[in-house]
């Protein structure tokens, strides 16, 4: 049996003790504290953990369905915020140490994010088109036979994705960046998970 976790920053486990990502250059793996690693600690599994920093939904749902499950696996998703969009600029498996896509999200103040924003974004179709990400991807699941379970980071209206209160837990104590969620935020969010997942695997 095998754990396999997609998602954005708080699933890769940004700003850890453990972690060093770069907007440019070389990155190291997925934190050992993130809450993947610290559940499958709890499963006594191993675990892959395919979160990319900086992921939307768009970006997810892509490497979801350019993924191939083994038969035992346990995919949990945590599905990020509705407001970021990612340009892939190559096909194939993304992950961590190959995110080979550009991000537009609220925090880059780059002239194309701007335009972005202000010319095209829109809170609704935002929504809708995550609800579209994420459904597409589930169907992709159901064809592999694999467990598969969802939540989000956000406090965001996502259809069939159970919303475990991450956005508060993560709040329990900060990472390097005084930002992201520390180890404890992660230990509370993997046994959150659990107690979601325990009676299902």
């Amino acid at each position: 049996m095998r754990l396999v976790t997609f998602g954005c920053s708080i699933t890769y486990g940004q700003s850890l003790p453990d972690t060093n990502w770069k907007k440019y250059g070389s990155i190291t793996p997925p934190s050992k504290f993130a809450w993947p690693s610290q559940l499958a600690d709890i499963l006594q599994v191993k675990v892959l953990n395919k979160a990319v920093p900086g992921a939307g939904n768009y970006l997810i749902a892509h490497q979801i369905t350019n993924f191939k499950p083994k038969q035992n696996d346990i995919i949990i998703v945590m599905w990020s915020y509705k407001d970021r969009y990612n340009v892939i600029t190559e096909d194939g498996d993304i992950d961590y140490d190959a995110h080979i896509h550009s991000t537009i999200g609220p925090w880059t103040k780059d002239a194309r994010t701007k335009a972005f924003y202000k010319y095209v974004y829109d809170e609704d179709d935002a929504l809708i088109r995550s609800n579209h990400y994420i459904n597409y991807a589930k169907l992709y699941l159901d064809t592999t036979n694999v467990k598969h379970f969802h939540t989000m980071a956000m406090n965001e209206k996502y259809t069939g994705v159970v919303n475990l209160n991450v956005n508060k837990i993560r709040k329990i104590d900060f990472g390097k960046d005084k930002s992201h969620p520390g180890p404890k935020s992660h230990l509370a969010i993997a046994e959150k998970i659990y107690d979601y997942i325990k009676e299902d695997i």
